[in-house]
């Protein structure tokens, strides 16, 4: 009764699942020894999330989903401890019915068994994040579904194409239909997309421009536009 109760109060996070969030939410509260377990101002909310989301920062698709379950009336407010749970389990449930959405699709194109599915679906959200250092061959295999286990010929395309994909947080931008095409190019299923003869001169062009622009931008500048954008 007691375990309930505590999942109960904690909006469904487990024991282990609320002291990792517990960890941040610390880092940025005020009164953290109230009865309602601090208070997190309203300025530093999308800071909180952000070093929780780090891959905010680089996809809509996932600043899109915060804010929509940041909305309503509250989402300029203060945070209170009980009040980020709340956030964070829209958040997860969020994310669980965009990717129960996709799931016909990964099993249709990529052959993925429903047993695999939930890990999948865990591989793309590890792809997606900042962090994102690559997969194992094991890892690969069940990406790719159907078209796996990847001969030593394949695999070494397919790990170059991820870390092409990776460049200046490419990675955090892919959605779920993306990594599909993804991993089926990975399993050498589908061309990539044709080059024009000066693609190579306009992409040096564009990493110089976006170079340029990276080092006069600052974490905390991203982090304040965010701020006064999704909020």
């Amino acid at each position: 009764a007691k375990v309930r109760e505590r999942l109960h109060r904690h909006h469904g996070f487990n024991d282990t699942e609320v002291a990792k969030l517990r960890i941040p939410f610390v880092k940025h509260a005020l009164d953290q020894l109230d009865h309602n377990g601090g208070v997190v101002p309203s300025a530093k909310v999308s800071v909180l999330l952000c070093d929780l989301l780090p891959e905010m920062l680089y996809s809509n698709q996932v600043r899109n989903r915060v804010k929509n379950c940041m909305g309503g009336p509250t989402a300029k407010e203060d945070l209170t401890w009980f009040g980020f749970l709340r956030v964070m389990r829209r958040i997860e449930d969020s994310r669980a019915e965009e990717n129960e959405k996709y799931e016909p699709v990964v099993t249709e194109k990529l052959g993925v068994p429903q047993e695999a599915i939930d890990e999948w679906f865990e591989l793309y959200e590890s792809f997606i994040t900042p962090q994102f250092s690559g997969f194992s061959r094991n890892q690969l295999d069940i990406i790719v579904g159907k078209l796996g286990p990847l001969p030593d010929e394949l695999l070494e395309e397919a790990e170059d194409l991820l870390r092409q994909t990776c460049k200046k947080g490419g990675n955090c931008q892919i959605t779920v239909l993306d990594f599909v095409n993804l991993a089926m190019r990975c399993g050498g299923h589908l061309a990539p997309p044709p080059a024009s003869a000066d693609s190579d001169q306009q992409q040096t062009e564009q990493d110089r421009r976006e170079s340029r622009r990276a080092s006069g931008l600052t974490a905390g500048m991203v982090r304040s536009a965010l701020a006064s954008a999704v909020f």
